[in-house]
């Protein structure tokens, strides 16, 4: 959770700093930080109350459900594309978005599978170097939607590869602590992609980069 929440936090602690110094001498910059202050607490209130769901769930084993509805992903992939693209930006990255050419839906919780599109992009962000590419993507295969989060970054070297999903496992600790992962992530990744009867793989090559492709069953919009 502390993981999860650091980033928002971070954000709203750094903006009403700069509120502060400033005095609110400029209303236009004012009311774009505090637009910002605003758009990050409610991500960390829908996270909040994401988190406690699946706190819930894990604790019974996943016997009670949560709520489904039909979930539009090209939506979701542009939201994220839209959420990370200046933190993209400040690295010099491409983040690139190639959604399906129509309308696919998934049965899930909007909030929670909107995360697993944010954690993978913002770890691609995270672990790829200045002036490198993020490539996100939908399609349907069959009667399966399959999404791919790829990156040209550092890459996962094979003796770390299966075990990236396990909770609090860091594949280089010195690098975790640089770029403020703690190994919470990606199994919050797997947990919330089993939930929506999904299924997760990923390959990786040291310095040329690591893809994650998702399937998903495919329902109706309604």
């Amino acid at each position: 959770a502390a993981h999860e929440l650091a980033t928002p936090l971070t954000s709203i602690s750094g903006f009403a700093e700069t509120l502060l110094d400033d005095d609110f001498k400029d209303p236009e910059a004012s009311r774009h930080f505090i637009g910002i202050i605003y758009r990050e607490a409610q991500r960390m209130n829908s996270l909040m109350k994401g988190l406690l769901e699946l706190a819930r769930l894990d604790s019974t084993h996943g016997k009670t459900k949560i709520k489904r509805i039909p979930v539009e992903v090209n939506t979701i992939l542009h939201q994220t594309a839209e959420q990370l693209q200046a933190k993209a930006k400040s690295k010099g990255q491409t983040l690139i978005e190639e959604p399906a050419p129509i309308p696919l839906y998934v049965l899930a919780a909007p909030e929670l599978f909107g995360q697993i599109l944010y954690n993978l992009t913002e770890n691609a962000i995270k672990y790829t170097p200045e002036g490198g590419t993020i490539h996100l993507k939908s399609r349907q295969v069959a009667d399966h939607l399959e999404l791919t989060v790829a990156d040209n970054g550092i890459g996962i070297g094979p003796a770390d590869l299966p075990r990236i999903f396990d909770r609090f496992y860091r594949v280089d600790k010195a690098r975790a602590r640089k770029s403020g992962g703690n190994g919470i992530g990606l199994s919050l990744v797997k947990f919330l992609v089993e939930l929506f009867d999904g299924t997760i793989e990923v390959t990786s090559q040291l310095e040329k980069g690591t893809t994650f492709t998702l399937t998903f069953p495919l329902t109706t919009k309604s």
